[in-house]
């Protein structure tokens, strides 16, 4: 694959990495907005956005998150790992 130029100073990504930016940007934005340092953050819908929501969240330092995984099921994950259900 060859890279994609983005545009922003001397960047280069391959096709896989790009294709993620709309959808980081998405997330990181929404997550941003909620100041979820030192907050439980409740992620619905388990999409690119969603997941890479979960991401974001724990990097701003959010404590934990809820991840709805279906209507009927919700899974409780502390970023040390541990899960409860």
């Amino acid at each position: 694959m060859s890279d994609v130029q983005l545009g922003v100073g001397n960047v280069n990504a391959g096709v896989e990495e790009a294709v993620l930016l709309e959808p980081m940007g998405v997330a990181h934005n929404a997550i941003e907005r909620l100041e979820v340092a030192g907050e439980a953050v409740l992620v619905i819908g388990c999409g690119a956005v969603g997941l890479l929501g979960t991401s974001v969240a724990k990097s701003l330092g959010a404590t934990r998150y809820h991840e709805s995984l279906s209507q009927t099921s919700c899974i409780l994950t502390n970023f040390s790992g541990k899960q409860n259900r």
